[in-house]
């Protein structure tokens, strides 16, 4: 019986790849780029990359092996910390870093050479949603802009022999 968790070895090398990036900065990694958590949005960070786990279409390739198209969403947010037009300047250049990792460096488009990974483009980052306002801690009636955010989809392209 198979027992890998093949989602799993994707995020968790999705998650690596953020948390390891020098250009990002994070003052706390373990607490900036999370899988599903967001309890640390009130803490004071500037930015933030949260994971969840998306669609997965799958299609066989053949005899033992399957290719699945794994959706990964990544929650990329920015702290409102004082105008709004900073807020939207550090929220393009956090945004800006996410997306040249995944569809520009040679490390993120095959998660830093992950088995399995179909290269050369394993992996593809796009959003088709528009930026968000998100309001102080998270009340909806709330006026105040806490953080700008934009969830993006990162489709990894996984071929996983069945025999595994």
């Amino acid at each position: 019986m198979i027992t890998s968790d093949f989602y799993g070895i994707c995020e968790t090398a999705v998650i690596e790849l953020l948390q390891n990036t020098a250009a990002f900065g994070w003052k706390d990694k373990s607490k900036q780029v999370t899988k599903a958590d967001d309890t640390f949005l009130d803490k004071g960070f500037d930015s933030y990359a949260i994971t969840y786990p998306g669609a997965f279409p799958q299609a066989n390739i053949g005899g033992e092996l399957l290719e699945v198209q794994w959706e990964i969403m990544i929650d990329v947010l920015v702290r409102w910390d004082s105008t709004e037009k900073k807020a939207w300047s550090d929220f393009r250049a956090h945004r800006s870093k996410v997306f040249n990792l995944f569809n520009v460096s040679y490390e993120g488009r095959d998660l830093n050479r992950t088995p399995s990974i179909k290269s050369p483009r394993g992996v593809v980052l796009n959003s088709n949603d528009r930026p968000r306002y998100i309001p102080l801690n998270r009340d909806p009636e709330s006026d105040i802009v806490s953080h700008i955010g934009q969830v993006m989809v990162l489709t990894v392209t996984q071929v996983i022999d069945k025999e595994y």
